[in-house]
């Protein structure tokens, strides 16, 4: 449902994805951003 809410202007990656430090920098700039595949504890970057 979130995919249908945001439309083309939602960003979905999964982490370890090539670029995916960009998309996840993108959020500073208003971008939304659905990270797939998440575990429970993420490692910091």
């Amino acid at each position: 449902w979130i995919k249908s809410v945001y439309g083309t202007e939602l960003r979905v990656i999964r982490l370890g994805q090539k670029g995916y430090l960009d998309v996840i920098e993108s959020i500073t700039q208003g971008h939304t951003v659905l990270v797939e595949n998440i575990m429970e504890s993420v490692e910091p970057v």
